[in-house]
């Protein structure tokens, strides 16, 4: 059986990571591999997604380890139902996944990100097999993010936020500290999408495939 990779892409808001995963599952499906993509949160367990809309986006008060849960237990269902019933027949590429949690659950309510690593760390989540950093340094992420419509905005929209997320993701990536996080690639999102595409043919694109050529190989043994 061909095995496939969980691909997950990392980075702060305005960095990239819509047109990168766009450009990955083109250039997947045009050599001929089958791709699910599935984004930050799963919406199917209702008492998850409730904490989860009230805390993020209507500032609702909740103790920390509400929070947590609430995320764990949706990415938890994003598991059960998305990733690895996909797996055995194609690759799964996220827009954020563990990693973000951690960086902007410290912005936001101020949970360390090694207390949320390690709650994802005792769950029965299924960790990416390769992390892409989209990076783009703050300046650039910001303004990018004043291009959006006022209505697509967040509140932590802001340079200050913006430089605190990208040190959090540094830390959170490139520290070792978190090896469930899977391997790493940085793919340098600061010029033109030319060059971030080709970065991504060149960095990305050879170890999803070496994936399914290696267990290919094996079986031809």
């Amino acid at each position: 059986m061909k095995r496939h990779m969980f691909v997950v892409l990392e980075g702060g808001d305005g960095s990239g990571k819509t047109s990168v995963r766009k450009h990955l599952f083109r250039r997947l499906v045009d050599a001929g591999d089958e791709v699910l993509t599935v984004i930050q949160t799963s919406w199917l367990v209702p008492e998850h997604t409730e904490v989860i809309t009230n805390a993020r986006f209507h500032q609702t008060e909740y103790p920390p380890e509400v929070i947590t849960r609430a995320y764990v237990g949706d990415k938890e269902a994003t598991t059960r139902y998305f990733v690895e019933p996909h797996l055995p027949f194609r690759h799964v590429v996220g827009d954020r996944y563990v990693a973000s949690d951690m960086v902007y659950h410290r912005l936001l309510w101020d949970i360390p990100p090694e207390r949320t690593y390690e709650a994802y760390a005792a769950s029965s989540i299924r960790f990416p097999d390769l992390t892409v950093f989209v990076d783009t340094d703050p300046d650039t992420a910001y303004a990018r993010l004043q291009n959006r419509a006022g209505d697509r905005r967040n509140r932590w929209d802001t340079l200050e936020a913006q430089k605190t997320l990208y040190e959090a993701f540094q830390e959170a990536l490139f520290s070792g500290r978190y090896p469930r996080l899977g391997s790493v690639v940085r793919v340098d999102n600061r010029g033109s999408f030319e060059q971030t595409a080709a970065a991504v043919d060149r960095h990305v694109l050879p170890l999803v495939k070496a994936v399914g050529a290696e267990s290919t190989s094996r079986e031809g043994r």
